[in-house]
Order: structure tokens, then C-alpha cells, then sequence
């Protein structure tokens, strides 16, 4: 019975985790915008100095976690160091800005495995408050926690010539705004919102 009530949970779950993405996929999503110092690259921008290349692209996180879209905006990132020293990439140096000035500032990976532990993997506790539940939701947190280690973007040291690229993770911009600048240190990106289709 234990079974049935699992595999039931685990199809309802993926449907309505699909049901979200066709919804997300036929809804909005931010485009970048071509300018003298920005290219674009079908979704990517490309920014490129002679110190940095910083490419950026508005992207849905695709794996599990799916339900991070929820809680977050992200954005894939590829950030190349061009210069001959080298750079240290902070969270604090990434930062998001809509049309009216709001702010919204990248959390480290570790925050948001943090967040989603703590917040969405212990509600689902509660509600399934046996053995076998509580196994399969450690098994989540344990692919949550790969998924997170090897996709997100690493901050930290960037040798001359290398890159790092990874997502990074914003707190939810609301639907409402239709522009924003995705920014690194002093260089930024603009994204507008296009209907998706």
C-alpha cells in the first residue's frame, strides 16, 4: 500500500511539475538586447572587453530541483577571464536590476540548497511523515545537492585565460516587469521580456 501511495505521490508530482514547464515554456522569457557594447547570439548577450567576456542568458533551471523557477530567477552564465591576472567573481559582483531601480542580488548555490532543504524538502516531510517517504525525500536532497554542485556557477578565483560558467540564481523578479540589466561589477546586459509561443 506504502508503494502504491508513493508511486501515486511521484506521478502526481512529475505531472504537475509538467504541467508547470509547459506553462513556463509557452510564457515569458527574457531576451537580451543589442547595443554598441552588447551582441546578441540568438538568447545569449556577449559583452567583451579586454579584460572580460561575460555571456548571459536568461534560462530555466531544466533538472531537479524543478520547482526552482518558483523561487528564483536564473540565468546561465559564462563569465572569461581575458586579462593576465587573476580576477576574483564574488556573488556581490552579479546583481539583477529592473526598469524601476529594484535590485535583486545572486545567491551562492549553497544558499539555495540551503533554502530548498530547509523550506521545501521539510514541508514535504511533514506530509509524508514515514520511513520509506523520508528515504526518498534524502535521496532527493542528495540529487538536489549534485544537481546543484555541478550546474551552478562557482564564484571564487579566475585564472588569465580561463572561464567559469555555471547558473546563477536571483530572487523571482515579478512577472510584471518587462525590462531589466543583468550587472557584473560595471558592465551589464539588458533583457527585455518576450511571449513565448
Amino acid at each position: 500500500m506504502k508503494k502504491l501511495m508513493e508511486t501515486k505521490y511521484r506521478v502526481t508530482l512529475y505531472v504537475l511539475v509538467l504541467m508547470i514547464l509547459s506553462v513556463i515554456g509557452c510564457g515569458q522569457q527574457f531576451m537580451p538586447i543589442a547595443t554598441d557594447s552588447v551582441k546578441t547570439d540568438e538568447e545569449y548577450g556577449v559583452l567583451q572587453t579586454d579584460d572580460i567576456k561575460l555571456i548571459a542568458a536568461n534560462r530555466y533551471w531544466n533538472m531537479d530541483p524543478m520547482d526552482v523557477s518558483e523561487y528564483y530567477t536564473t540565468y546561465y552564465v559564462i563569465i572569461k577571464n581575458r586579462s593576465d591576472k587573476q580576477i576574483v567573481i564574488e556573488a556581490e559582483d552579479l546583481k539583477l536590476a529592473d526598469e524601476y531601480g529594484n535590485q535583486y542580488d545572486a545567491f551562492p548555490d549553497e544558499d539555495v540548497l540551503d533554502f530548498y532543504g530547509q523550506r521545501v524538502l521539510s514541508k514535504r516531510a511533514i506530509l509524508y511523515n514515514d520511513t520509506e517517504s523520508i528515504n526518498t525525500l534524502e535521496n532527493d536532497y542528495e540529487i538536489t545537492r549534485r544537481n546543484l554542485m555541478q550546474n551552478s556557477f562557482y564564484f571564487g578565483k579566475l585564472n588569465p585565460g580561463n572561464q567559469k560558467s555555471g547558473f546563477i540564481f536571483f530572487r523571482r523578479i515579478p512577472s510584471r516587469y518587462t525590462t531589466h540589466k543583468l550587472q557584473y561589477k560595471n558592465y551589464e546586459i539588458e533583457f527585455k521580456k518576450i511571449k513565448k509561443g
